[in-house]
């Protein structure tokens, strides 16, 4: 009865615990106020029929609505087999962009909001939650059967109240996603380390490896790094058979993950990025990767532990592991789970920092809660070897990393929420009746709800200034002036422009990637 009582208790305030998480993410989710250029790749490729990447026809007029057509499913929804060719012409695995094409799917109006893509993270993050709670309660639990106890809520509350965990949610990508897999393939290995590899077990490894591949090629990585720690120790305990069962079943994973999707290799090994990849890895200067990898693990500590990253790591393995002559028959199974964890996160940290495009925090979302949870539990399990009882050894974790998530907080903002992007939006709006000529059609993604709001718009080549005048004539009307998007902040264009159109001023507007003006 008293098992049951604290097992209530716990899903009580997991229930809690996770709707107000939800409603402070909800929160910061709202002050969102622009997007990233790969969020609008992620609406494109998602929602765009038969068209990849924005690419309209320049020399004619076109209605604003081609583009807004390319961010939603509007026309055509729930057309999956569409999102998987739109991911063979990308460079990323097409899980992640089938959610998003069924919840854009699901709610077409508004046609085009960031909610579709934060309340889907939303969902993601609450599933991390959860994976979260089993796997404090699997390693909090001394025996092979799992006991949930109010304990088991603090490494996710931890973990949840951090900047880098808001961030994920609100950027509109595949990593909020790729975050929940990695703890539920931490969650499969802990449980398949102490309750055997049974048939079930290895099977919801595999389908954990395979999702997990499918979401972010990334996650091959973490996930080597994780399972390369549970086969190597099973081979340390000379138990050979279960590390042979246990490589057949990740490799079985990999070949089905590939014949799922078999353009990964071509993404890869082929691609731009994958080729991009293995360039900076052939061509790695020792003093480049410890400069890239200072630079995650920075982030990394700053976003979710306050700068004391170093510091709990040394004083967490103290209390876990010194002195070794009182370990008894050896490491406390958690404490051991989460020291192997922790090695698995920077060596994955490290193989990021080299193949990755950019030193952000994105590429490393997938750690944080791993790195918060092994860190709980090196306290939680210290504090028990030298006497506290466990609920105080907890408590004592709880208030060592909730001081860090506090130094969080007063240090680190929220990434992914462009403040002041929605006055440029605003701005096209107001004009949105006048023509809108584009001089320089590469990187249009970026501004796709702002060319979306005007009536008629005509593209133009960077280095056709001389074809505006042609357009406008073409209107059969003579409007007031029209706005102008001018992508390389030429000068000369502008001089052009007035020219040959016989107007007479260019006042701007704003500079939002393109230099946009008015020119009347």
């Amino acid at each position: 009865m008293q098992k049951r009582g604290k097992t209530a208790l716990t899903l009580v305030g997991f229930a809690v615990m996770l709707a107000a998480l939800l409603a402070l993410m909800a929160g910061v989710g709202a002050k969102k106020d622009g997007f990233d250029i790969d969020e609008f790749f992620t609406y494109g490729l998602a929602n765009s029929y038969h068209q990849p990447f924005l690419n309209a026809e320049t020399g004619r007029w076109i209605s604003g609505k081609a583009f807004s057509d390319y961010l939603t499913a509007s026309g055509h929804a729930h057309e999956y087999l569409n999102v998987y060719e739109n991911q063979i012409a990308d460079v990323h695995p097409p899980l992640y962009y089938l959610f998003v094409h069924a919840a854009c799917s699901v709610f077409r109006d508004p046609p085009f909001t960031k909610w579709t893509g934060i309340g889907l993270n939303l969902f993601f993050f609450s599933l991390t939650q959860l994976g979260l709670l089993l796997l404090s309660a699997r390693l909090l639990s001394d025996g092979e059967r799992l006991t949930l106890t109010p304990a088991a809520l603090l490494p996710g509350l931890l973990y949840g109240l951090s900047a880098g965990a808001a961030s994920s949610v609100v950027f509109i990508r595949m990593y909020a996603m790729m975050t929940m897999w990695a703890v539920w393939l931490a969650l499969a290995l802990a449980v398949l380390w102490v309750g055997g590899q049974t048939v079930w077990r290895m099977r919801a490894l595999a389908a954990v490896l395979i999702a997990g591949f499918l979401t972010q090629y990334y996650f091959v990585v973490l996930a080597c790094m994780l399972c390369g720690a549970y086969f190597f120790a099973r081979l340390a305990r000379r138990e050979f058979a279960a590390a042979g069962r246990f490589a057949l079943w990740c490799f079985f994973a990999l070949a089905l993950a590939v014949g799922l999707f078999p353009w990964c290799l071509n993404h890869i090994f082929g691609g731009y990025r994958g080729k991009g990849a293995m360039e900076s890895a052939a061509a790695l200067r020792l003093s480049d990767m410890c400069r890239w990898f200072k630079i995650l693990w920075q982030t990394l500590d700053a976003q979710q532990f306050g700068g004391l990253l170093l510091a709990l790591v040394c004083v967490g393995a103290a209390l876990a592991f010194w002195p070794l002559k009182k370990a008894g028959q050896g490491l406390l199974r958690g404490a051991g789970l989460s020291a192997a964890a922790l090695l698995a996160c920077v060596a994955y940290v490290l193989v990021i920092a080299v193949v990755s495009p950019y030193k952000v925090d994105r590429y490393i979302f997938c750690v944080y809660p791993l790195a918060t949870v092994a860190l709980f539990m090196l306290f939680a399990r210290g504090g028990c070897r030298f006497g506290s009882r466990r609920g105080s050894a907890c408590l004592l974790a709880c208030a060592v990393l909730a001081a860090c998530g506090a130094r969080v907080n007063r240090g680190q903002q929220v990434h992914y929420l462009y403040p002041g992007d929605s006055a440029y939006l605003a701005a096209c709006e107001e004009n949105a009746a006048l023509p809108c000529v584009v001089l320089g059609t590469n990187d249009m993604t970026q501004n796709t709800l702002e060319l979306a709001a005007f009536d008629r718009v005509f593209l133009l080549d960077a280095d056709d200034a001389q074809g505006v005048a042609p357009a406008l004539e073409a209107l059969g009307e003579e409007p007031d002036g029209f706005i102008l998007f001018e992508r390389y902040h030429d000068e000369a264009n502008i001089e052009t422009v007035l020219r040959t159109t016989g107007l007479e001023c260019a006042e701007r507007l704003f500079e939002h990637q393109y230099q946009v003006y008015w020119v009347h």
